[in-house]
């Protein structure tokens, strides 16, 4: 089947930004502290190098990269795209895979969270059952 994972398809893009935002927030976090940026940047008063801090700020910023991460590896893990090309019956609206012809609604749902329910649109009710539309209440027309 060419269900394929989204992660797949664009190469792990966002896991790649969300990496590389964290370290860059954690850098500046660092920097900010031996630095002193506002300090230097600013002409602010001088503030003293607290250790602490920065560890503090480290284990908070890891947790949120951390939290988004992980959301973002579940939605990747839910997200599924359907690619290539396919053959569609024309009339009982079949797909060919794999050399065999295949319910549409077999085919899509087998690797995917999709449920069919089946209906009649107002051209087919037409068409199929003309006596009904007649008596059908119009809401349902």
């Amino acid at each position: 089947m060419r269900l394929i994972n989204k992660q797949k398809e664009n190469g792990n893009c966002f896991s790649g930004i969300i990496i590389i935002l964290g370290i860059l927030l954690l850098a500046i976090s660092w920097i900010n502290e031996l630095l002193d940026l506002p300090a230097v940047l600013f002409n602010a008063e001088k503030t003293p190098f607290n250790y602490m801090e920065s560890v503090i700020e480290t284990i908070i910023s890891s947790g949120i990269i951390t939290y988004f991460f992980i959301k973002l590896k579940i939605f990747e893990k839910k997200s599924k795209i359907l690619t290539g090309k396919y053959i569609l019956c024309a009339s009982c609206k079949s797909i060919k895979h794999d050399g065999k012809w295949v319910e549409l609604e077999k085919f899509i749902s087998s690797d995917s969270n999709v449920i069919f329910s089946h209906g009649i649109c107002e051209k087919c009710i037409k068409i199929l059952y003309p006596d009904m539309v007649e008596t059908m209440p119009p809401e349902v027309n």
